[in-house]
Formats: structure tokens, C-alpha cells, sequence
């Protein structure tokens, strides 16, 4: 399905959808760079006031953080940072499966967050350049492109729920007092789910504007003589 507004108001919505996209792509980036798409509150019967005890867990694509309180010295805050792993050495071959799949969700939520942020800035470059090309095929690569972009960051956020979800079920979560662990996503996540919106519209927009426009249809004479069928020959 196709779309015929005009020459200049399509041309105004196709630069409105990049700078939309080009947005995404920063929220992504700060995505990607913050540590804040889960978060672990520990419920305060866990919390021992005579010693340091851990207060909030978060975590982004490449760290865990751990907070805690330490009420030996001025009721003074403490965080620690460690990356996650993304391989097991030989000696992890003994370790509980879902621990495994762990590794495996963290590696693949990793890979998509980078295809994404690489197939975005792809899009972007492909849409400058057609706005300086009449040929519809280019609208139509950078609308693919896109949505290639956001596929790419919904399955990520898809694996992060999963990874959740497989914490919940069979990481034993559950303390032996009785009390559950508060799972919240960060704003890290939240922005990641803004950067697929930002990208979905855009691509969805960039294929509707990409219709082929040939002869007296055509808005320029440049994009009737680019939509124009090409020869090959022999020479």
C-alpha cells in the first residue's frame, strides 16, 4: 500500500521521521551505556542493622551493580560494579543449566542491542541519501532497514522479559524467610522500548512514501527519468 501526499508535504514527513529515528538512536545509545534495565529491591527483612547488608541490585547489557548500606560507618552507601559473563570457562560445564541459559539470554540481549544500534545508524545514512536520490527503491531499503532496527530491539527486550521470568521460576529467588525479591524494570528498558516506537514509525512511513512514480505522475523530472525501467545491453 502506498501513499500520495504531495511532493513537499512527503518530503517534510520523511524528514520529520529521520529526526525521529535519529532521537531513538541516542535514546538507544543511552540505553545501551546505563545500567538501569532491571532492578532487584531487597525487602527489608533481609536487611541486618547490625553489619553492611545489600540494599538494591540493577543491572544493564554489560554490568551488575550491587548497592549497599554500611551502618558500621556513617550509615554510608557502598555500590559495586562487575561485568556479566558472557562465556563459561571448562569448569562451568558442572554448573546448573539454568544458569547456562542465563549466560546464553545476557549474550544474546548483548548482540541484539548492537545490531540494532548499527542497522539504525545504517537507516540513517541510507535516508539522507534518498533524499538527495528520486529513485523510490531507496525509500523503500531505508523503511526495511528500519524495521530490520526495530525487530532487532524488540527481541531484545523480549529476552530481557524472559530473563526475568527464568530468575523468578528456577533461580530459587525466594529466601528462607519467606519473602520474595522486587523485580522493576529501569528506565534503561523503558528507553529501549521508546527506541523501537522510534524506529518502527519511521520505517512503516518510509515504505507507505515509496511509491514508484514514472512519466507524468512523477512529482520532478529527476524522479521520472530515476523511476525509469534501465536497459542492459551488450556492449
Amino acid at each position: 500500500m502506498t501513499l500520495d501526499l504531495g511532493y513537499e508535504t512527503e518530503k517534510k514527513i520523511l524528514k520529520a521521521m529521520t529526526i525521529i529515528s535519529a532521537v531513538g538512536f541516542l535514546f538507544m545509545l543511552i540505553s545501551c551505556s546505563t545500567n538501569f534495565w532491571l532492578r532487584i529491591d531487597v525487602p527489608e527483612e533481609n536487611r541486618n542493622s547490625t553489619r553492611t547488608y545489600l540494599i538494591e541490585r540493577h543491572s544493564g547489557l554489560w554490568k551488575h551493580c550491587k548497592v549497599y548500606r554500611d551502618l558500621t560507618s556513617s550509615n554510608s552507601i557502598e555500590k559495586k560494579c562487575t561485568f556479566r559473563e558472557f562465556s563459561k570457562d571448562d569448569e562451568d560445564e558442572i554448573q546448573n543449566s539454568v544458569d547456562d541459559e542465563i549466560t546464553d539470554f545476557a549474550r544474546t540481549e548483548a548482540s541484539l542491542a548492537i545490531i540494532g544500534i548499527i542497522l539504525i545508524a545504517m537507516g540513517l545514512g541510507f535516508a539522507v541519501y534518498s533524499f538527495k536520490q528520486s529513485r523510490y527503491m531507496y525509500k523503500r531499503l531505508v523503511g526495511c532497514v528500519y524495521l530490520l532496527a526495530a525487530a532487532c530491539i524488540f527481541i531484545c527486550c523480549q529476552v530481557l522479559l524472559n530473563t526475568v521470568n527464568q530468575y523468578r521460576s528456577d533461580l530459587n529467588i525466594k529466601s528462607k524467610t519467606g519473602f520474595f525479591y522486587d523485580f522493576n524494570y529501569g528506565y534503561s528498558f523503558y528507553l529501549a522500548w521508546v527506541c523501537f516506537a522510534f524506529e518502527l514509525l519511521p520505517g512503516i512511513s518510509f515504505l507507505f512514501l515509496s511509491k514508484k512514480r514514472k512519466g507524468g505522475k512523477a512529482h520532478t523530472s529527476l524522479e521520472a527519468q530515476a523511476n525509469e525501467p534501465m536497459h542492459l545491453g551488450r556492449l
